[in-house]
């Protein structure tokens, strides 16, 4: 082969080998500008799911608060109940004492005073023991109803998030 002939032939070999690269880069740039594309898409659809669980999140500690608060009313409620019926008993316990007082110095023997002490004593812890045990289920209830707001809104926040993972 001649001088010519080799140098067209590396020309057309460059040519050739810049028209491949040229095809290479533009692939390539056509192929980052697609990730691009998607990363800006994958991007903004976690930003979106961010948002959502934001929004999720508010909404749920909001609604927890409401509870807690409502839990709080019902319990301060009950409590001011509670005493109230404490405070009636106590004044009945009282006037009982103050009746078997009465009782006592109308006795005319010491049988007699030996026999209303003893009434009056059984009245007094049957009274008792009867009272303390509705106050101790009034409590019991109390504390029931105090707490369900709260664990109402567990099961919900439970069952939220168990539907969205």
């Amino acid at each position: 082969m001649n001088t010519t002939n080799r140098i067209t032939d590396t020309l057309e070999a460059a040519q050739r080998a810049y028209g491949d690269a040229a095809s290479f880069w533009r692939e390539g740039m056509s192929k980052a500008a697609g990730g691009f594309g998607n990363t800006e898409a994958n991007f903004k659809d976690g930003l979106e799911n961010a948002r959502r669980i934001a929004e999720d999140w508010v909404g749920v500690s909001q609604a927890n608060i409401e509870a807690f608060v409502r839990s709080g009313q019902i319990w301060a409620s009950g409590v001011q109940d509670l005493f109230k019926q404490a405070a009636g008993l106590v004044q009945s316990l009282v006037q009982e004492s103050a009746d078997g007082a009465r009782q006592l110095s109308s006795a005319r023997s010491p049988q007699d005073a030996l026999n209303i002490q003893a009434t009056l004593a059984r009245s007094f812890v049957e009274r008792s023991v009867s009272e303390t045990g509705r106050l101790a289920n009034a409590s019991v209830k109390l504390a029931e109803d105090a707490i369900a707001p709260i664990a109402a809104r567990m099961t919900a926040t439970a069952e939220k998030f168990a539907k969205s993972a």
